[in-house]
């Protein structure tokens, strides 16, 4: 394994960074869902940077309370919080080579469904905010694999250029693994709705400097608020941490504001984010308009010049 199980300790290693995983377990039995969550996030914070943590955590050096022992313990509990979700939702029964059971003694008894899938949720936001703290983390830290990581390099073409100027318009808690996310679709309506609009004007307005900050605002808000919108209808709503997907139904601060949104309150909410970003959109195309140079469409020249040549 890249980052468990140096010691052959695997199991207390997931007690300890979890609280969840029972240290005298068989360590595996989760191998194969800690492989698959090592996947996923690496492909969340790019292969150089898992790299780095795998490196130090096989090394002699690993354990001396530098940054990169911080850093492998920073990557591994989302790891851990993934493995442990996708592992025990395939763990309410055994499977045995005469079928599927359910063992049960005397003194315990099965969890219901609805306490299954509270718990489910609980794993999964955990999973979600120690993707914020280790994003969190990586933002304050100077190291090369995460500047360079393909995430970064998005971040730099983006409009939104931090998790600020993206609350500023939307609030999504604080959720850097959500910030991050949509990231994606707000440089893909960059191409596809803006720049068509600018043209060579973009690079002033990516910038935002001088006359261009308004402009930069409106776009911004724009991308964002469509960004969102093209989220909800594309992804599945179970991808979002709890928090974020709250905001989709019309009653999130009342009694319900634990509850899912329907299919209905879904319909509302994204007509009503569509028209904010709609009326951003004009706003922006009426601001280019207004900055665009006119021209003439009669000649500069001197009404007493009457002179002309016949060729002659």
């Amino acid at each position: 394994m890249k980052l468990f199980d140096k010691y052959e300790r695997g199991s207390l290693e997931l007690m300890q960074l979890t609280g969840n995983f029972q240290a005298n377990n068989n360590f595996a039995s989760i191998q194969g869902e800690i492989k698959m969550a090592t996947l996923e996030v690496e492909r969340s914070i790019g292969h150089s940077l898992l790299e780095r943590a795998s490196s130090h955590y096989k090394s002699d050096e690993y354990g001396a309370s530098t940054i990169d022992d911080m850093l492998v313990e920073k990557i591994q509990l989302p790891i851990a919080m993934l493995a442990m979700c996708n592992h025990f939702q395939q763990n309410i029964v055994s499977h045995e080579t005469d079928g599927r059971k359910v063992k049960s003694s005397q003194d315990e008894k099965m969890a219901w469904e609805w306490m299954l899938d509270r718990d489910d949720k609980a794993m999964r936001d955990k999973y979600y905010r120690s993707l914020d703290a280790l994003y969190y983390w990586l933002e304050y830290q100077n190291i090369e694999e995460w500047n360079d990581s393909p995430l970064k390099s998005l971040i730099k073409s983006s409009i939104v250029k931090s998790i600020d100027e993206f609350e500023a318009v939307y609030p999504i808690d604080r959720s850097y693994y959500t910030y991050l996310m949509l990231q994606t679709l707000v440089t893909e309506i960059q191409e596809s709705r803006l720049i068509p609009i600018c043209g060579d004007k973009w690079k002033d307005i990516l910038e935002g400097n001088g006359e261009y900050s308004s402009k930069n605002r409106i776009a911004r808000r724009y991308a964002i608020l469509l960004a969102v919108a093209t989220a909800v209808e594309r992804w599945s709503i179970g991808i979002f941490p709890q928090s974020i997907t709250r905001r989709f139904t019309t009653t999130y601060q009342g009694n319900r504001s634990s509850s899912l949104a329907t299919n209905n309150e879904i319909d509302k909410y994204l007509i009503n984010l569509r028209r904010q970003a709609d009326e951003a959109l004009s706003e922006f195309k009426r601001d280019i308009s207004s900055s665009t140079e006119e021209y003439s469409l009669t000649p500069d020249n001197d009404p007493s010049n009457k002179f002309f040549n016949i060729g002659l």
